[in-house]
């Protein structure tokens, strides 16, 4: 096909790649073009090497030094995806043998929106099985693979059918995963399907205006309220492990949760903020601040045990507003070490 539209267009292969980028070409050849380009192997590809290239102008190179894909030049990239194109795309990215983590990202998104449409067939969600699975023999090393991990079991959850509870980004490794998935089955599971796949969702994103209105649907059921503040309640108080199951803190970094667990328990603190009648979530959240934003334990490491936590219960507070809201950012000024945090906080008392 692609062989095909170049002809059309009175171009030959030397137009390629940058053909993937050129406005006349339809989307169902640009696709196939992008197919190509997910499974080509770069003849000066090799495994390891990393080269930051400072030049700004050095503009057809990303900050690795690698030259950027055609698909990086169009942001906004729209393509046909169908379970068939998206599991090709990603059986691509799997059987080249070499990682890359924008080909990756290009072949999950693919994948992501036809999840999104209800359209995944069996042949794609094993196809994400097989993704995960390679994703998780790669060294922890690697450029954005831990990205690139939550993605892809966040779009696996998402070819789950609605109606099913799916918890399967409640990942083991730390001690708030197993009571959240036994908390989770108490309720009736259609009751808190729609807020357990709307938590999931979220992954590493900033919520929007529309993840907030569906969050308010979800909130409508007692059990959905009530799993929330149980969820909330559970990694206020979760116990510190080492990020590395088996090891120890201080040989490595301390953390409250792990995996795609971080990205749900930072949406459910966001989704608290839905919660404006009710007092529980303050003193809560407060705890997750000072918690989260607390050192690893790890020496010389500037880290936090949960911080992408702690600052979403800070904004969670700030947006709540309440009496009770203000109270608790108050007393967190004489709790919290991070200046950034903290900066945070007065810029809500004072708005």
């Amino acid at each position: 096909m692609v062989d095909s539209a170049l002809t059309g267009l009175g171009l030959d292969w030397g137009a390629w790649p940058s053909i993937v980028t050129d406005p006349r070409l339809d989307a169902q050849a640009r696709l196939s073009a992008v197919l190509v380009l997910l499974a080509l192997v770069e003849a000066d590809a090799t495994p390891g090497d990393i080269l930051v290239i400072v030049d700004p102008e050095a503009t057809g190179l990303d900050w690795m030094g690698r030259e950027r894909l055609p698909w990086e030049r169009l942001p906004q990239l729209r393509l046909p995806w169908t379970a068939a194109t998206a599991a090709t795309a990603l059986e691509a990215v799997v059987h080249r043998g070499l990682y890359d983590d924008r080909r990756f990202a290009m072949a999950l998104q693919g994948a992501r929106r036809v999840c999104a449409a209800g359209q995944a067939d069996v042949a794609l969600t094993r196809s994400l099985d097989g993704c995960i699975a390679y994703l998780e023999s790669v060294g922890d090393e690697q450029l954005r693979i831990k990205e690139m991990r939550h993605l892809a079991r966040r779009v696996a959850a998402s070819a789950t059918p609605p109606e099913i509870l799916d918890l399967s980004l409640v990942v083991d490794g730390d001690a708030w995963a197993g009571p959240a998935r036994e908390a989770a089955r108490v309720f009736p599971a259609d009751e808190i399907t729609t807020l357990v796949r709307l938590l999931g969702d979220l992954g590493p994103r900033k919520p929007t205006q529309r993840w907030f209105h569906d969050i308010d649907g979800a909130l409508e059921p007692p059990s959905a309220r009530q799993l929330l503040r149980r969820w909330t309640d559970l990694a206020a108080h979760t116990q510190i492990v080492p990020e590395w199951p088996g090891s120890r803190i201080g040989d490595c970094r301390g953390t409250l949760f792990v995996g795609t667990s971080t990205d749900i328990v930072r949406a459910a603190v966001w989704a608290t903020s839905r919660l404006r009648d009710e007092v529980w979530p303050a003193e809560l959240l407060g705890v997750l601040a000072r918690r989260g934003s607390s050192h690893n334990g790890a020496p010389g490491l500037p880290e936090a045990l949960a911080l992408k936590v702690a600052f979403a219960a800070v904004d969670a507070l700030a947006a709540r507003g309440g009496t009770a809201d203000r109270l608790v950012l108050s007393g967190l000024l004489d709790v919290l070490q991070r200046i950034d945090l903290v900066e945070k906080v007065v810029t809500a008392l004072e708005a």
